[in-house]
C-alpha cells in the first residue's frame, strides 16, 4: 500500500512540473509621460532664456491683452506729471509685441496746441513683454531697444535730458542704443489704454517698485 502511495506522489508532481510554466521577464521600456498637453499651448522658443530679448507669454488671462492693445494710441496736451514734468503729446503704436512710442514736448505754461511752442521730441521703440495680471490689470515689461532724441529749443527740458545724454545738440537728431526696463501695469477700457501711476517710490525701474495703482488721470485714446 505504501508503496502505491509514492507511485501516485511522484506521478502527480511529475505531472504539476510539466504544466507550470516559468515567469517571463519582460523587456525594459523608456519611460513614457502620460500626461495630455494643454491644448492650443504654444511652444516655447530656445531664446526664452535670452537677457535681451522680450517675448510674448500667456500667464494666467493676460494673454488677451496683445491683441486688444494692436493700433495707436494717442494723448494731446497731457498735463504734467512726475514722469513727464512738462506739458506733452503722447502716442504709443503697438504691432504685435513691438512698440514705438513718441513723446512731443512744450515748455511748462506754454499753449501746447501752438507748433511754435514745440520743444523737442523722443521716441522709444522696443518690446513689450506681458508678465502676469487679469484682464482689468495686467503686469507688462516694456524693454526699450533704442531712444531717438531731437531738441528745438533750449530750456530746461533740453538741460534735463543733456545731462543724461551729455552729447545732445540742437536741431540735430540723436540716436541712442541704451536698453531700459520700465515695470508698469496696463489695462485696456473699451478705447482707453491706461498705464501705472509712478512715483519716487513706485518708479517702475526695477519690480518690486512697479506701480501697483492705475493713472486713470493720464489714459490714451485709439486712434486706429
Amino acid at each position: 500500500m505504501k508503496t502505491v502511495l509514492l507511485i501516485l506522489t511522484f506521478l502527480s508532481l511529475s505531472s504539476c512540473k510539466r504544466s507550470y510554466t516559468a515567469p517571463q521577464i519582460m523587456p525594459e521600456f523608456p519611460e513614457v509621460n502620460l500626461t495630455p498637453k494643454p491644448s492650443g499651448a504654444a511652444k516655447v522658443p530656445d531664446s526664452v532664456n535670452s537677457e535681451n530679448e522680450i517675448i510674448y507669454t500667456t500667464i494666467g488671462s493676460s494673454n488677451t491683452l496683445v491683441p486688444r492693445i494692436q493700433g495707436k494710441w494717442t494723448t494731446k496736451c497731457a498735463p504734467p506729471s512726475w514722469l513727464y514734468p512738462f506739458p506733452h503729446d503722447r502716442e504709443l503704436s503697438f504691432s504685435e509685441t513691438n512698440f514705438i512710442e513718441s513723446l512731443t514736448f512744450y515748455p511748462i505754461g506754454s499753449d501746447c496746441l501752438k507748433a511754435e511752442d514745440l520743444s523737442g521730441k523722443i521716441t522709444h521703440a522696443g518690446k513689450i513683454l506681458v508678465v502676469d495680471g487679469t484682464i482689468a490689470n495686467t503686469k507688462v515689461n516694456l524693454s526699450t531697444e533704442s531712444t531717438t532724441y531731437l531738441f528745438t529749443k533750449e530750456n530746461s527740458i533740453f538741460a534735463h535730458f543733456k545731462s543724461l545724454e551729455s552729447d545732445l545738440k540742437l536741431a540735430q537728431e540723436k540716436k541712442s542704443q541704451n536698453s531700459v526696463n520700465l515695470f508698469t501695469l496696463m489695462r485696456v477700457d473699451g478705447s482707453k489704454l491706461c498705464f501705472g501711476l509712478r512715483s519716487s517710490e513706485k518708479n517702475g525701474l526695477s519690480e518690486v517698485n512697479r506701480p501697483e495703482t492705475l493713472d486713470e488721470s493720464s489714459c490714451l485714446i485709439q486712434t486706429k
